[in-house]
């Protein structure tokens, strides 16, 4: 009998033992470069004349290209093959062109706009779910919540002969957005060192913009879609 109360305990000692040898955890400190697409930037304007002018109500796609930058600070929790990771992220895009077109109004007569969308600053919290099985790569999913900074500048003139301005302003805000990814980690060096490749969908709700000048009113607003494609360097204690 003593035997195997020994033996029982051994045994829930060396189970006890391997469980915790099995679960890992750390932190992880990383920065990363990339390319970013917004294509899908659907402005829509709704405004009206002061003096019972015809209106100008248009909606028009603003396609914004550029470079990113950004780091994050994370912690990772690893059982056996799994890990579940939560990042805390900072990036910056700079992806604001200005864009020029005409819109008429409800008499048909044209208007030059020019419109100008940033989105510069955005911090993120994310979850990830990845999969450490193989030495060569361990891939992942990302969801995450981020706080985005918007500011959107809109110009009209009538484009009679000499040009006069009829609304020009800059306003910003911040929204909040969310993000999906899916991503894999290469070790370099050693298996605390990673290259991280990484592409990511960034969208948010519409941000609106109410506008007033002396001679036009109402409101614009935009709903902010992006790509990321990126690549990263990281160390990690797990």
């Amino acid at each position: 009998m003593k035997k195997l109360v020994a033996l029982a305990i051994a045994t829930s000692a060396l189970m006890a033992g391997t469980a915790q040898a099995a679960l890992q955890h750390g932190f992880e400190l990383g920065g990363r470069v990339g390319y970013a697409w917004q294509h899908d930037e659907d402005l829509n304007v709704n405004s009206a004349f002061t003096g019972g002018a015809p209106t100008l109500n248009y909606s028009h796609n603003l396609h914004d290209n550029g470079w990113l930058g950004g780091l994050w600070v994370g912690y990772n929790w690893v059982c056996n093959s799994l890990l579940f990771g939560l990042d805390l992220s900072a990036d910056w895009l700079n992806a604001d062109d200005s864009h020029q077109f005409l819109a008429a109004n409800s008499a048909g007569a044209n208007f030059l706009n020019t419109a100008r969308f940033e989105k510069d600053f955005i911090y993120g919290l994310s979850a990830r779910l990845g999969y450490k099985q193989w030495d060569f790569a361990a891939p992942f999913i990302r969801l995450g919540i981020e706080r985005v900074r918007n500011e959107l500048s809109l110009d009209i003139d009538s484009t009679v002969a000499v040009p006069v301005r009829q609304l020009g302003f800059t306003k910003s805000h911040h929204e909040t957005g969310y993000l999906v990814g899916l991503g894999m980690d290469i070790p370099v060096f050693n298996n605390h060192t990673n290259v991280r490749l990484e592409y990511q969908y960034h969208w948010q709700n519409r941000a609106e913009f109410d506008f007033s000048s002396g001679l036009i009113a109402g409101r614009a607003d935009i709903k902010p879609k992006a790509h990321f494609l990126t690549i990263g360097l990281l160390w990690s204690q797990v």
